[in-house]
């Protein structure tokens, strides 16, 4: 399995939880079934990915039982694939992604905006699996689709056009990267109001970017305007606010700010244990950079402690999910390492 070239672009994974509004039509409403796919996605909106899994699955099930062939079963694979990436489950996020977008295009045709969601989960996956190629194609795909279906300022197509920088960026094409970024930014400027967990996915990832080249005061700001949209949105405890957390107390320790950069690292570290579990690559990422951290401080002992857990996750995450999770922390260590 191919890997990505270092955390910070790892992490910041773009993903829209909801499934997508044109649904409605589909007959989801007033029924039993859209009451347990809500169950669902207001779980993973909450962080409870591991709950919210088993609520759409259950949901899964209910609609094939009620027919095998109805659209609405698109609606709860899109929606699994979303919580599969959070839970670091990427086989099967591929696998729910690709069958929510065959079924869809049965249903409503190549051209649906429905497509636009599954599209753009896809792309990030297959970057986030180093897969360039498929990643840019699932993401030129969604935009397409969102130029031609919604207003210029709907927050899909922000989405979609941030992850496809996101896919330059990884590819180190920086300058269209930044062009893109500036435009999904530009989009999302008429509806912060009502957008702002896309605004600060899109945040997240232009943080990720203008530490990677070198632009370490931006890098900060972006970081800290999605920490607090996220807070703002989500709460103080979601696990969306783990990478922008981790981003920004690595940032601060650049600055010789260590006391607030530990501080921002543990928080993080607390919400990655509470809503990601002891074993997921995120925890191991954050855990390491916090090991950084104190080494800079001279706090070695805990550095090594941290770094020891670190290696300890990995290790279960290569013995238990071989071909389903990726080391994100690896290459970070080593950005010019050869890739699987």
């Amino acid at each position: 399995m191919k890997r990505h070239s270092g955390w910070p672009a790892v992490l910041s994974l773009l993903l829209i939880v909801h499934a997508p509004r044109a649904f409605a039509s589909a007959g989801c409403a007033d029924e039993p079934l859209r009451s347990m796919l809500d169950a669902g996605t207001k779980l993973q909106r909450e962080g409870k990915y591991e709950p919210a899994d088993k609520a759409l699955r259950a949901a899964l099930e209910e609609a094939q039982r009620l027919d095998p062939f109805d659209p609405r079963i698109a609606v709860v694979e899109v929606n699994l694939a979303s919580v599969s990436i959070d839970r670091a489950r990427f086989a099967e996020a591929e696998r729910w992604s690709l069958l929510a977008i065959s079924n869809l295009e049965k249903n409503f045709g190549p051209h649906s905006q429905t497509l636009i969601t599954p599209l753009v989960n896809l792309g990030a996956l297959y970057n986030r699996l180093a897969l360039y190629s498929k990643a840019q194609a699932a993401c030129e795909r969604a935009i397409a689709i969102a130029r031609a279906k919604l207003n210029a300022g709907d927050p899909h197509l922000a989405v979609a056009v941030s992850t496809l920088a996101d896919v330059y960026a990884s590819q180190g094409k920086s300058e269209v990267a930044a062009r893109l970024y500036r435009e999904s930014v530009q989009s999302l400027e008429g509806c912060r109001k009502r957008c702002q967990v896309e605004a600060a996915t899109v945040w997240t990832a232009l943080s990720g970017f203008y530490e990677k080249a070198g632009r370490y005061p931006d890098a900060l700001s972006a970081a800290q305007s999605a920490i607090a949209l996220f807070e703002q949105e989500l709460g103080t405890e979601h696990p969306k606010l783990i990478v922008p957390l981790a981003r920004a107390g690595r940032l601060c320790a650049r600055n010789r700010e260590l006391g607030k950069a530990d501080g921002m690292l543990q928080r993080a570290i607390g919400i990655a244990e509470s809503a990601l579990g002891p074993h997921h690559p995120t925890l191991a990422a954050v855990l390491s950079v916090r090991a950084e951290v104190l080494r800079e401080a001279n706090r070695k002992r805990e550095a090594r402690s941290d770094e020891a857990r670190a290696r300890t996750i990995r290790a279960e995450i290569r013995n238990s999910f071989s071909q389903d999770v990726i080391d994100v922390l690896e290459l970070s260590q080593n950005p010019g390492g050869k890739r699987r």
